[in-house]
């Protein structure tokens, strides 16, 4: 009994021993880990590795020198023309000039006509040749607007012929809705002289002039005749260089006594190639009178040089587009 107790003593004194062994093994304090290895990179503090949001580069750029450039870097790169790029593309043709300001604005053309007598036996015919020249501008506050017709004509089968010189002036004030002023002119036939002065306006409505006047001429020959004449002329733009026109008139003519009234009507257009300063035009006339049976019948056709290169319509709305006083009087 003493030897089992004795060995049941001993080994419960040497699993104490242990179990104290290791207990003592198990609070020895273990040494602290190593710190982990720092990364040093140039211009920026150390950081510890695996804690670096984003890598740093490898090659840092180079630095902006003014001295270099002449000035800081532009906010974006400037186009090789000399500036940014344009919004939209510019035109292929320069434009042209706009119509107002106190330039010289006008034309310069010819004109064939023909025209037929009716009744006659033979029917007389006549042809003309007409030379024409306009220009208007400014003259302190007044628009001024200076045109010269010089004809020839020759009936032909005959030798009756000649030629007439019609130089008309306007004066009158012009705006955005229209133009209101007076004319005066004066026209040379071998033999005769006509005097005339009128009242004459404009009104511009979208795509389509109204022109009207009123005027009164002396004829100053054999026979000396007091004319009063009225005319009323529509203009319609299909397009800035395409124009047709309506006209109509009466002129009151004779003596006392022995007046007659001369009625005309006629109509016509003219167009303009848009990059020629060229027109063509051609138009349609006929007269008759009150107090006979004569009545005549024209065809006209011609080609201007619009020497300031304006558009149709910008001619008839601030260059010359008022009537010479030949088609006034239908003197021609």
């Amino acid at each position: 009994m003493n030897r089992a107790f004795f060995f049941a003593l001993s080994t419960s004194t040497a699993l104490a021993a242990g179990a104290a062994q290791a207990q003592q093994i198990c609070c020895v304090a273990q040494p602290p880990p190593p710190p982990p290895p720092q990364v040093c990179c140039v211009g920026a503090p150390a950081q510890p590795a695996g804690l670096r949001g984003y890598a740093d580069p490898q090659y840092a750029p180079p630095p902006y020198s003014t001295a270099q450039y002449g000035g800081p870097p532009p906010p974006y790169a400037t186009s090789p023309y000399g500036g940014p790029p344009p919004a939209y593309a510019q035109p292929q043709y320069a434009p042209r000039p706009a119509g107002s300001g106190p330039g010289l604005r006008g034309y310069v053309g010819v004109e064939y006509g023909k025209s037929r007598l009716d009744p006659g036996t033979p029917s007389p015919r006549t042809e003309t040749w007409t030379g024409e020249a306009a220009a208007s501008g400014q003259l302190g506050g007044i628009g001024i607007q200076g045109d010269i017709k010089v004809a020839n004509y020759n009936t032909l089968g005959s030798d009756a012929g000649g030629t007439s010189w019609s130089p008309t002036l306007h004066a009158y004030q012009r705006n955005a809705y229209g133009l209101i002023g007076g004319w005066a002119g004066w026209s040379h036939t071998d033999g005769a002289d006509l005097f005339g002065l009128g009242l004459e306006g404009q009104a511009y409505m979208g795509g389509a002039t109204i022109y009207g006047s009123v005027g009164y001429g002396h004829v100053d020959s054999s026979a000396d005749q007091n004319l009063w004449t009225a005319r009323l002329e529509g203009r319609y733009f299909v397009t800035e260089n395409f124009s047709l026109n309506v006209n109509g008139g009466l002129v009151r003519a004779g003596v006392p006594g022995a007046r007659e009234t001369v009625r005309t009507i006629g109509f016509g257009g003219e167009y303009q190639p848009s990059v020629l300063p060229f027109s063509i035009q051609g138009g349609y006339s006929h007269a008759d009178a009150s107090g006979s049976s004569a009545e005549s019948n024209t065809f006209r056709v011609g080609l201007r040089w619009n020497f300031d290169g304006s558009t149709l319509v910008e001619r008839d709305h601030s260059g010359p587009s008022l009537v010479n006083i030949t088609d006034q009087f239908q003197s021609n």
